[in-house]
């Protein structure tokens, strides 16, 4: 049966591949606060409610205040990660280009950073892997999701050192791919995220 000719099977589909591949952050807040009757503890609950809440001001206050850096939209399903597009600084191999990503954030945010991903070749970082940012090794509660995402921005052209996830290319390649990077956004996930991935590439 060609599933793709039924939306709702094909909505399905692209559902279930998602959450196999990557299982929703929030989920495994409500699985550790659940109690063995199934009834979440109340400073469980008030954790996840404090993320949750955090997590909203700072969507707030990137929309109402945009960046010409970056762009952001919060997964409606799941407040926990967030789809992101960066702009290359000018005056470097990355001017020019647009990069998108996915913003994932741990149970204990803020007192921990969020992780990212990159979805596009960019001649840095490799793509579907968690890169570190080494301005994030010394994070603070205070810092919001917009200090990291110009701490990205800004480690973008330094040089890689061996860290996790980064590649090495030259400074052509890296420029041929800032070029291609404006053609298209990457394909990534259900309908739904790929709809704000495209929403991003516009805006960028």
């Amino acid at each position: 049966m060609e599933l793709d000719r039924y939306p709702a099977m094909k909505r399905i589909r692209e559902e279930y591949s998602e959450i196999e591949s990557n299982p929703p952050t929030f989920e495994s807040d409500r699985r550790r606060t659940n109690k063995s009757n199934g009834i979440a503890s109340l400073p469980g609950m008030k954790r996840i409610q404090r993320v949750r809440r955090r997590l909203a001001e700072e969507y707030r206050a990137i929309k109402s205040n945009p960046s010409d850096d970056f762009d952001c939209r919060m997964l409606e399903r799941n407040p926990y990660e967030w789809q992101f597009g960066i702009r290359g600084a000018s005056g470097t191999e990355f001017e020019g280009g647009v990069y998108h990503g996915r913003i994932q954030f741990p149970e204990e945010y803020p007192s921990k950073p969020p992780s990212f991903t990159l979805l596009t070749e960019n001649g840095r970082f490799k793509t579907h892997n968690k890169i570190r940012i080494r301005r994030l090794n010394d994070w603070l509660p205070s810092w919001t999701v917009r200090d990291a995402l110009y701490a990205l921005i800004d480690e973008m052209p330094t040089y890689p050192d061996g860290e996790l996830g980064s590649v090495e290319y030259n400074k052509e390649e890296t420029r041929d791919l800032a070029i291609k990077s404006r053609a298209a956004a990457p394909k990534f996930g259900t309908s739904e995220r790929q709809k704000l991935i495209d929403e991003i590439h516009k805006y960028c």
